[in-house]
């Protein structure tokens, strides 16, 4: 879910404009072009699709699924009053966005990017332990969980700048704004309250009548995690390669 989707487009575009090292079937895009913009936006659409099996020269994992060893989101103070624990956290289909919107900004020091994504779905698997009130009603239970994200909308807004490391210029995100708007969600809990098939049926259709009350309350939790883990990521990968040599 929070599940990351910008990191992912960040990190596309950094491997398509790395030319020298890419394999020879991924696009290519000059800073002097004057349809850049539109070269790195289809160079990054193309990018998502090969990069599901990752880039193992450059040490870019798969982005089918995106693996995250865990994730922890402390209780809230609305609909959802839960602690909240994933391991082994699974999600699906990063690479099947749609960019829809695209704008890119790059100067000598600066780089911008502004873009919209479109999603069909976006699923996440994942063990959890639950431990709280939802909607006021207790729920507690650990086991494996689905949780799908339908029609959404990814909106991101990054912004990096350059700094000097052993005589080289090298890039790095200073910032990154995320917005997941989705259509429809749908949870699915398994083993909640100690297996109770008659409780645990019951909580999760409630979690799927009043999935738009639940998210507003979980959504700030889950774009933050998310953003966090795309800086972390994509800057990992922009401490290796110098300025220069990715536009």
């Amino acid at each position: 879910m929070k599940q990351i989707v910008v990191f992912l487009l960040f990190t596309l575009m950094v491997n398509v404009s790395f030319a020298e090292k890419l394999p020879p079937d991924y696009q290519t895009c000059k800073q002097d072009d004057p349809n850049f913009s539109k070269c790195l936006e289809n160079a990054i659409q193309d990018a998502f699709l090969r990069l599901e099996n990752g880039i193992p020269s450059l040490n870019v994992p798969p982005l089918h699924p995106l693996r995250t060893p865990s994730l922890t989101i402390g209780e809230g103070n609305g609909a959802v009053n839960v602690k909240q624990h994933y391991t082994n956290f699974n999600v699906y289909n990063f690479g099947k966005g749609r960019i829809e919107k695209f704008n890119v900004k790059l100067t000598s020091t600066d780089f911008k990017l502004e873009l919209e994504i479109k999603y069909s779905e976006v699923r996440v698997e994942s063990d959890y332990s639950l431990d709280g009130k939802v909607l006021s009603l207790p729920i507690v239970g650990n086991g494996k969980c689905v949780v799908k994200f339908i029609n959404s909308t990814a909106k991101v807004e990054l912004q990096s700048e350059t700094y000097e490391k052993k005589g080289d210029t090298y890039l790095r995100i200073k910032d990154l704004q995320l917005k997941i708007i989705p259509e429809k969600l749908t949870f699915n809990f398994e083993n909640l309250f100690n297996g109770d098939v008659q409780l645990g049926d019951t909580m999760n259709k409630l979690l799927n009548e009043n999935w738009e009350v639940l998210y507003q309350d979980i959504e700030e939790p889950i774009v933050e995690a998310t953003a966090a883990l795309a800086i972390d990521y994509a800057n990992r990968i922009l401490s290796k390669v110098p300025y220069h040599e990715l536009f």
